[in-house]
């Protein structure tokens, strides 16, 4: 799958309801355990990263961390550290994630999350089947890619098996 993000699909049904207070973690519309599971292996098989706890989120949260020789990407491809997402706790499933803002707004404008106030994460809505992990695996991807300092449209990361 070449990485260029200028569309997706729609996600389909109404956008799920957002906590307003805590980390911002979603309410309703929530990822299976299978499906969050298939997401986190998913990336720990991808080249120096680390699933770890988040540094910067709720207890329980899945921090994606990208071993320090490797973290080559600008200071805004990170969360913090070089943590460049979060998977929230497990009755949750949506993800925090740095990303540049015009890939954001392709994101948010197909329906997949939400832009955070800092204009340099977004809160991608928890996948709610292997359909919609393929989408929200393109966003992590590319966000990997950002973070390794690697062009993101230049490279191509396999859709999830």
């Amino acid at each position: 799958m070449q990485m260029a993000i200028t569309r997706t699909p729609v996600r389909e049904g109404d956008s799920p309801v957002i906590s307003k207070s805590g980390y911002g973690g979603q309410i309703t519309q929530t990822s299976p355990k299978p499906v969050q599971n298939h997401l986190l292996s998913l990336v720990a098989g991808l080249t120096g990263v680390r699933v770890r706890p988040s540094l910067t989120c709720a207890t329980g949260s899945s921090g994606l961390h990208l071993a320090p020789k490797l973290a080559e990407g600008k200071v805004s491809a990170f969360l913090i550290g070089t943590e460049f997402a979060h998977v929230h706790p497990h009755y949750d499933g949506s993800l925090h994630l740095a990303l540049p803002h015009d890939v954001a707004v392709v994101a948010e404008s197909g329906g997949w999350g939400k832009i955070g106030l800092d204009d340099e994460s977004i809160l991608l809505y928890a996948p709610r089947h292997e359909v919609d992990l393929v989408v929200i695996w393109t966003f992590v991807a590319y966000s990997y890619r950002c973070a390794r300092g690697l062009d993101p449209e230049a490279g191509e990361i396999t859709r999830p098996p």
